[in-house]
């Protein structure tokens, strides 16, 4: 079976670059300077998709492997993960606006929101 690929580059105003790979096994997150760490998305199969940095630097990525929209801070270098409700949401776009993420759910036909605090 072929795996199809696909990847993202989107750099933040702090010099943090995202790079996803969907359909595979890979996902993660790396600075724009050669050499620097790399952080893998959590869970068992990270399936990545979709790709946003908020107003706050914060990359937001989607996972097929986990159904899970995930939240990467590179000041503390941490993911969080928040399960979407719908088995299946094949999460294919987002965007957002400040304390909004928005999710299209294309396994359900459905939108999803993220509402997060701001500082």
């Amino acid at each position: 079976m072929h795996e199809a690929k696909r990847s993202q580059r989107i750099e933040t105003s702090g010099g943090l670059d995202t790079a996803a790979a969907a359909y595979t096994s890979t996902g993660s997150v790396r600075r724009s300077t050669g050499g620097s760490p790399e952080w893998r998305l959590p869970g068992d199969r990270p399936q990545a998709y979709a790709v946003f940095v908020d107003d706050l630097d914060k990359v937001w990525l989607t996972d097929f492997g986990s159904n899970a929209i995930v939240r990467f801070d590179p000041v503390d270098e941490t993911f969080e993960v928040f399960d979407l409700p719908s088995a299946g949401a094949a999460v294919r776009q987002i965007l957002g606006r400040p304390g909004e993420l928005w999710g299209a759910e294309s396994g359900t036909d459905k939108l999803v929101v993220v509402r997060y605090g701001r500082p």
